[in-house]
């Protein structure tokens, strides 16, 4: 039996020693990295694998945002439309980086290694994982995307993002729709389409996890990169599938109140809209305000709300 200790203190010593001491093989890791357990390993008395400290990825000052899964093995049918969607990204899109497609808004990723954190901008869109792990900083709320994960972005939004796990075998693989909006509130007005309860969450990003049904949508609409000619009649019917499908998620509110007239949410995005447009320009709450229709004060704390940062904080993020 293997055995983990996260702590390396007198307490954790003890328990270790007396682990190896009943025979067990142990694995110990701390926060402050491999180089600080040197000292430990160095003891007669215990021979343990040093781990790669993970203890602040659990512990850490940021909360970390994953999608929730239900108990137990994962749904098999999931795990088998995954593969197969992640071998045909890597068949469309066979050298590492961006692959506009002829399907107005979407585009295919392929990454072959992991990046430093760098500023990203993230627009109305929908962004799908099959491979690899994504972490994301917005406002101080950290979004872990991995191969089971998708990621909705209701608004135009700069965040910090960082590929943490990526190799030439294993290459992060990833799908992103951009919305159209126009075509998302016609779905929403369709009397069949299942209400959810309004989402707590009120940042512009949320992390959900991947149905069947989603993969399976995402992998009807690259099919249809093998036919051209039926990208403009079917193009349509499959991004609509697509919006379907993630209103059928527990993310469904996120995608609703932007769309929706009225919105709170829908009236910040306008406010966010003018802003990105004249960011050179002198920031003035009051015309930023009125374009938004509402009070400089409501502004401001839906925008934090939002984005996890005040109009100048992002203004000056967007230069």
């Amino acid at each position: 039996m293997n055995i983990g200790v996260i702590g390396t203190g007198d307490i954790g010593a003890v328990i270790i020693r007396k682990l190896r001491g009943a025979g067990y093989s142990v694995k110990m890791a701390n926060s402050s990295g491999p180089e600080s357990l040197r000292d430990r390993l160095s003891h007669s008395w215990i021979s343990c694998t040093c781990l790669v400290a993970w203890s602040h990825a659990i512990f850490g000052r940021q909360r970390m945002l994953k999608p929730k899964r239900d108990a137990g093995s994962p749904d098999l049918a999931v795990v088998e439309m995954r593969r197969s969607l992640a071998q045909r990204i890597r068949e469309l899109a066979q050298e590492p980086g961006e692959h506009l497609t002829p399907i107005p808004g979407l585009s295919l990723y392929h990454r072959t290694s992991p990046t430093p954190c760098f500023r990203a901008s993230y627009e109305p869109g929908l962004s799908i994982f099959v491979q690899g792990r994504k972490r994301i900083l917005l406002g101080g709320t950290e979004y872990l995307c991995d191969s089971s994960s998708f990621l909705l972005s209701s608004i135009d939004v700069p965040a910090q993002s960082q590929i943490v796990e990526a190799s030439e075998k294993t290459p992060p693989l990833s799908i992103f729709l951009r919305l159209d909006m126009p075509t998302v509130r016609e779905v929403l007005s369709r009397d069949d389409i299942p209400e959810r309860p309004p989402s707590t969450h009120r940042q512009g990003l949320v992390v959900g996890e991947a149905t069947v049904g989603l993969l399976g949508a995402a992998m009807r609409m690259l099919e249809l990169l093998d036919t051209p000619e039926d990208i403009p009649f079917l193009g349509p019917l499959a991004h609509r599938e697509i919006l379907y499908r993630i209103l059928r998620t527990p993310q469904a509110g996120r995608l609703r109140a932007i769309a929706t007239s009225g919105d709170l949410v829908q009236q910040t995005a306008r406010a966010i809209s003018r802003l990105r447009e004249n960011y050179a320009k002198p920031l003035r709450m009051e015309e930023l305000a009125s374009t938004a229709r509402m009070g400089v004060s409501t502004l401001h704390h839906q925008f934090r709300a939002l984005t996890g940062m005040s109009p100048l904080q992002y203004q000056k993020q967007s230069v």
